[in-house]
């Protein structure tokens, strides 16, 4: 894709129905490539009904791996190596899991949640993903993903996949970037980042099953590590 096309995208918030449709000046870009590129989005996604968070929320009919040239097979070659962190039990010894993670030792205060813990540089073409205290939150709400910490910021840094996936939810859909990983140990680590000027990271989890990794290979292909070479 275009990496202007996608500033435009992203900039101009044009998944919203009432986005105009003719504002890609500024961007080089030619009004008809907006209006082909918003008739794939409109036109190729299902209706926004189905419920949010949860894998059931990858709203059906949306382009896959094939039609952007890539093997459904999963995993794939060079899988990234990462360490797990202890197992913990409590919430704020998972808290502290996440956070050592990131190498962040600062303080916070309560009101936090948006304040920047890190920003982390993502492949190139890509926005720079944000991480703040409300992610480090939302992690250990679930101890098991806490232990799977250090392969949040491999993830980001060094995916195999990003996608610009459609999900459904009772208040008409959202549309998130999911960057998808697969470790040595099995392991595809999936996280879900809001779009936008600066992009932040939303939510992360490890899952096992082939059938969860491909309803998150979904949507737009934003980013494919074997497409830019960097697989055998």
């Amino acid at each position: 894709m275009s990496r202007h096309l996608l500033v435009w995208l992203l900039q101009t918030h044009a998944f919203d129905d009432a986005s105009p449709r003719h504002d890609t000046r500024g961007y080089e870009l030619p009004t008809v490539l907006g209006d082909q590129t918003l008739r794939y989005v409109h036109g190729g996604m299902a209706p926004r009904t189905l419920p949010w968070p949860g894998l059931e929320g990858v709203a059906p009919g949306q382009k896959g791996p094939a039609d952007f040239g890539l093997s459904s097979a999963w995993p794939p070659q060079r899988p990234l190596r990462a360490e797990r962190r202890p197992v913990t039990t409590t919430r704020e010894e998972v808290m502290a899991n996440v956070y050592a993670a990131f190498g962040w030792r600062g303080s916070r205060e309560e009101g936090d949640e948006r304040v920047v813990v890190l920003s982390v540089r993502t492949p190139p073409g890509l926005r720079d993903v944000r991480i703040d205290h409300g992610f480090v939150e939302h992690v250990a709400r679930h101890a098991n993903r806490g232990a799977f910490a250090n392969y949040v910021l491999p993830t980001l840094k060094e995916p195999h996949e990003v996608w610009l996936t459609h999900v459904g939810s009772s208040r008409g859909g959202a549309f998130r970037h999911h960057f998808l990983a697969a470790f040595d140990d099995g392991v595809t680590a999936v996280v879900v980042v809001e779009p936008g000027e600066a992009p932040v990271a939303w939510n992360f989890f490890p899952v096992r099953r082939r059938t969860d990794v491909r309803k998150r290979r979904k949507g737009m292909l934003l980013y494919s590590r074997r497409q830019e070479g960097g697989e055998g």
